[in-house]
C-alpha cells in the first residue's frame, strides 16, 4: 500500500505583507546611505531583489 502525503503551505498573508514592506523600507534606507555611489546602489538593489524573490517564493 502506497500512501502519499502532501503538505500545503499555510502562508500568513499579514506576515508576507509585512515582509514586503520591511524589504521596501530596507531598500529605501540603504539607497539613501549609498548616496551618489553607484556601485553601492547596485549592490543594494541586487540584495533587495534577492530578498524580494525569497519573500515571493514563500508567499505566492
Amino acid at each position: 500500500m502506497l500512501v502519499l502525503v502532501t503538505f500545503i503551505s499555510c502562508v500568513d498573508s499579514e506576515e508576507c505583507t509585512q515582509d514586503y514592506l520591511n524589504a521596501d523600507k530596507w531598500y529605501v534606507e540603504q539607497s539613501k546611505l549609498a548616496g551618489d555611489n553607484q556601485d553601492a546602489k547596485d549592490r543594494v538593489y541586487e540584495e533587495y531583489l534577492k530578498r524580494y524573490k525569497e519573500i515571493d517564493s514563500r508567499c505566492k
